[in-house]
């Protein structure tokens, strides 16, 4: 399970599994980096290099890490590892932050509750419960990496190519939910103007019921493994740029947030907003069900 909480709010946006934006490319999972077929030697870029030196401080404080490409190609993103940890809880420099857990959890929402509410803005990070603060805060500054900007395009989902790719296959499963008895679900769209930061997705009426969701998914499934596999092995060339041709993500599909009109975000929820919340991410659960199977068949014995 991810869950994320955008900068300077405490909304929760609930996303189950690894979502896989189909951005991320050859993974490094080892100290020893890559040299890509022996021709990488140095890399040009500045989102690279600062990639390499908060990778290498990451790995050397024992925090498991990830080095992967971004959507342009460039090996300047990493990520933490889920393939040995229970949960990871993490707040970046600009006050935004995450929580990933691995399966489910009774004690999750109160882990994550006692750390997000705190009102410190300091960089943090805690690892199956131990603080790995000081070291994540350390790498940051001496790499100068900056996670947003490592996506590339200014922004982790920004790249127009892969934008565009989303909006298809959204629309493509939208299709698909209207002709499956839900006339209701409309199409996305590209971002454009005030709204170029909103990620396309098909929305899912806060309404729908776990037996529908799961009839729909049946008929539309969301999740292609081997849409999946294409796209690993595409990385697997040092050479490749762009996206395997034919290749098409996976729809973005979320559900709606009952409406709270006048509530602060931040307030403690009452026993029937919490069962409403819970209702909503088991939903999420039965959404990314495929994506989660797959990453658990591929990363378990790791």
């Amino acid at each position: 399970m991810i869950v994320t909480v955008p900068a300077k709010r405490r909304l929760l946006i609930i996303l189950i599994g690894l979502l896989g934006l189909g951005l991320t490319g050859c993974s490094v999972d080892r100290h020893d980096l890559p040299t890509l077929g022996g021709k990488r030697t140095q890399s040009n870029s500045p989102l690279e290099a600062a990639a390499k030196l908060y990778f290498n401080c990451m790995s050397d404080a024992g925090i498991k890490v990830t080095l992967e490409k971004n959507g342009q190609g460039e090996l300047s993103v990493v990520q933490f590892s889920m393939s040995t940890y229970s949960y990871i809880l993490y707040r970046t420099p600009d006050g935004s932050g995450g929580a990933m857990m691995s399966g489910d959890d009774p004690k999750s929402d109160d882990i994550m509750n006692d750390f997000f509410s705190s009102d410190s803005t300091d960089p943090a990070l805690i690892i199956d419960g131990v603080d790995y603060s000081d070291a994540y805060t350390h790498c940051l500054k001496e790499s100068g990496y900056d996670e947003n900007l490592a996506w590339g395009n200014g922004g982790w989902g920004m790249d127009p190519e892969y934008t565009a790719l989303q909006v298809e296959a959204n629309n493509k499963w939208a299709a698909c939910a209207r002709e499956n008895n839900w006339p209701a679900i409309k199409d996305s769209s590209m971002p454009v103007g005030d709204s170029k930061d909103d990620w396309p997705t098909v929305s899912l009426p806060t309404t729908i019921t776990e037996d529908q969701l799961r009839t729909l998914l049946k008929a539309c499934p969301n999740f292609d493994s081997d849409a999946q596999d294409m796209l690993e092995q595409w990385w697997q060339n040092p050479t490749a740029t762009g996206y395997p041709p034919g290749w098409t993500p996976d729809p973005s599909i979320s559900i709606e947030w009952p409406d709270s009109p006048g509530k602060d975000p931040e307030s403690t929820m009452n026993p029937g907003e919490q069962a409403e919340m819970d209702r909503i991410n088991r939903l999420y659960e039965i959404l990314y069900e495929a994506q989660q199977a797959y990453w658990d068949n591929k990363w378990g014995n790791d």
